[in-house]
C-alpha cells in the first residue's frame, strides 16, 4: 500500500508563478462565468446572490487540481516549466557493496513512484521489506537528464524482523526520463549501515 504522498522541491522551478498564472486565469474566467449565472437567473428567474465570489474561488480551486493531477504531465508544459514526470513503475537490480567496491549480493525490487505537481511518494518493495520516501529533491543536470534524490524510511516484513532491523537511508538516482532508465546510488544508516548501487528500467507500457 503507498503512503502519503509528501512535497518535493525543484531546483530552478518557481511554483509560485504557476499560482499566479492560475489566480489570473481565475479572475478572467470569474466575470464571464458570472455572467453566465446572470444570462441564466433573467431566463428562468432564479435569484442571483454572491456568484462572483464563489464562482472565482471555485475556478481557482478547480484550476488548481487540474494542473496539480494532469496539466504539468503534458509533455510540452514540463518541459517549458521544467517539471520532470517520475511517476511509474520501475524494475530495480540492486547490489549491495562493500568500502571497495566489491560486490557483496544482488537484490531485486520495484520501485512506485506516485506523483503530482506539488507532491511525491517513493515506495521500494523486495521479497524482504518496503521502503517509503519521507523527503525528495528533483535537479536537472546540465544534459538534461534530471536527478532524484531522496530519504527513506524502511521497516522489514513481520517475518524478517529477526534478521533484519527498521533504519533510514538516502538514495540518488539519474533519469533519463525518455528512455525510461535510471541508475545511481544508496546508503543506509540508524539500523543498517549498507551501500550500493542501483539500476532501474521502467516497466513497458506504463507512461
Amino acid at each position: 500500500m503507498q503512503k502519503s504522498v509528501h512535497p518535493y522541491a525543484i531546483f530552478d522551478h518557481k511554483r509560485q508563478i504557476v499560482g499566479r498564472f492560475l489566480g489570473i486565469a481565475s479572475f478572467i474566467l470569474s466575470p464571464i462565468i458570472t455572467n453566465f449565472f446572470i444570462s441564466i437567473t433573467s431566463l428562468t428567474g432564479a435569484k442571483f446572490t454572491g456568484t462572483f465570489i464563489i464562482t472565482a474561488g471555485i475556478i481557482y480551486l478547480a484550476l488548481y487540481w487540474i494542473f496539480d493531477n494532469f496539466i504539468w504531465k503534458v509533455r510540452i508544459v514540463g518541459k517549458f516549466l521544467s517539471i520532470p514526470d517520475f511517476s511509474g513503475e520501475w524494475i530495480v537490480d540492486g547490489q549491495t557493496i562493500n568500502d571497495t567496491g566489491d560486490t557483496l549480493y544482488v537484490w531485486n525490487a520495484k520501485i512506485t513512484i506516485v506523483q503530482t505537481w506539488d507532491n511525491i511518494s517513493i515506495k521500494l518493495a523486495t521479497d524482504q521489506s518496503e521502503s517509503y520516501s519521507y523527503t525528495a529533491t528533483a535537479l536537472k543536470l546540465p544534459d538534461n537528464s534530471w536527478q532524484l534524490s531522496y530519504s527513506y524510511c524502511n521497516q522489514p516484513d513481520l517475518n524478517q524482523v529477526h534478521e533484519l532491523n527498521s533504519h533510514k537511508g538516502f538514495c540518488e538516482l539519474r533519469f533519463c526520463i525518455k528512455d525510461g532508465y535510471a541508475k545511481g546510488t544508496y546508503f543506509n544508516s540508524h539500523g543498517r549501515r549498507t551501500i550500493g548501487n542501483m539500476k532501474l528500467n521502467k516497466l513497458k507500457g506504463d507512461t
